[in-house]
């Protein structure tokens, strides 16, 4: 383990946000400069406000807390960020059960925020835990797909259990640059900028020419939102996995005494395609198998609702 490494495994969630605005690209000769550029002013618009409008709610990557947000409701009849802080001081006392024990209780109670996640994950790695602690960074990469230490630790994570995560396309790595919320929030600002534009067009004609490419500027960017978000309702009806047993045997029928097709290390993160009895149907890589739902740890999709 590098020094880096280890610094970010052991170093509290800072935060940084990241902006990136994209300006579209217009190769036609055929289209005026003058069109190209309201085209490019409508499409960015709507990029920026529905940006705009996840950065102000808060779920954009990095713009968190160092402290667990709080709840009308105890976790247990105690205060949770006190459960937070003790954690956090169990771990740094090298105390990896109280620190753990803390974590889950949070989560358990309902407090499932990235904080808690990560900084489980790195309870889990200092305790060997590997499998299990690549779950908790994946989870934790669902609602901050973009957060530069839950990547650095769940690729060291992967590096050192020998495994890997599925590789995917480009469209749908894509896809995941947004959380499932940051989607969301991007396709309702680009629908309310769309509506607005078409309602300007028709009450002031004089702008209609200039609104109505702002509308479809809009459109373009619901579109891509509406593809985005897609991919996160495709997670929730095929969930990935994390393998927690060494050189699980991945059989090509649900049948103990099936021929294995191919074995799988243990913190191996698959697709979960169906269920048969005690046995998942996965995917990893174009290839499938069945494994056995006690090998394997199946991953909770991303909370709908942060803890206020």
């Amino acid at each position: 383990m590098t020094a880096g490494t280890t610094a970010a495994m052991t170093t509290e969630k800072t935060s940084r946000v990241t902006q990136r605005f994209f300006k579209a690209r217009i190769a036609s000769p055929r289209i005026s400069r003058r069109i190209r550029q309201s085209w490019r002013a409508g499409l960015q618009t709507a990029i920026a406000a529905g940006i705009g409008l996840a950065l102000a709610s808060g779920r954009v990557c990095g713009a968190d807390t160092a402290h667990l947000p709080v709840q009308d409701a105890p976790v247990a009849s105690r205060d949770p960020n006190a459960v937070f802080l003790r954690a956090r001081a169990a771990y740094d006392a090298g105390d990896l059960p109280a620190a753990r024990e803390a974590y889950r209780a949070l989560l358990a109670a309902g407090y499932d925020v990235p904080e808690v996640r990560f900084n489980l994950g790195n309870t889990l790695v200092r305790a060997g835990e590997w499998a299990e602690a690549i779950a908790q960074y994946r989870i934790a990469q669902y609602a901050r797909p973009r957060d530069p230490d839950i990547a650095a630790n769940l690729r060291f994570s992967l590096e050192r259990a020998g495994a890997a995560a599925p590789a995917l396309p480009l469209l749908r790595m894509w896809a995941r640059r947004l959380s499932r919320s940051e989607w969301l929030a991007v396709l309702a600002t680009a629908w309310g900028v769309m509506g607005a534009a078409l309602a300007g067009a028709l009450l002031w004609p004089r702008g209609r020419r200039a609104l109505l490419r702002t509308a479809a500027g809009a459109a373009a960017v619901a579109l891509a939102a509406a593809g985005g978000w897609l991919e996160w309702r495709f997670l929730d009806l095929h969930p990935e996995a994390v393998v927690r047993v060494p050189d699980t045997p991945a059989r090509f029928a649900p049948i103990a005494d099936a021929t294995v097709h191919f074995t799988l290390p243990s913190g191996s993160i698959v697709r979960v395609m169906g269920r048969e009895g005690g046995w998942y149907s996965i995917r990893l890589d174009g290839r499938t198998g069945w494994i056995s739902t006690e090998a394997a740890l199946l991953l909770s999709s991303p909370p709908t609702k942060s803890v206020p």
